[in-house]
């Protein structure tokens, strides 16, 4: 099971969840939670998608930036020096774009 096969779940009514979904769900989560941590940063992605980054150089260390190839540039330095990187977390079903 993957976010978007829990997304489809999460959206029936729970008295609808049979007890296959239950488990399939229970034993998904230990790899859902583990796509959500903080991973090196030369595993991210390069497809566009909003990432989180973390460089420890940074008055603000942590920000938001498009995995395009290009995210390492900081608009107003010109440069950015990343350590790691995550996914967004799921956003609950809210348009965010």
């Amino acid at each position: 099971m993957n976010i978007a096969e829990l997304r489809r779940l999460e959206a029936k009514p729970p008295l609808a969840w049979n007890i296959e979904d239950i488990v399939a769900a229970h034993a998904a989560l230990p790899e859902l939670l583990k796509a959500l941590e903080w991973q090196p940063i030369d595993t991210a992605p390069n497809t566009g998608e909003p990432i989180i980054i973390f460089n420890p150089h940074n008055k603000q260390p942590i920000e938001i930036r498009p995995a395009d190839g290009e995210w390492w540039r900081n608009p107003i330095s010109g440069s950015c020096t990343p350590t790691h990187w995550r996914p967004l977390p799921p956003h609950g079903g809210v348009d965010v774009g």
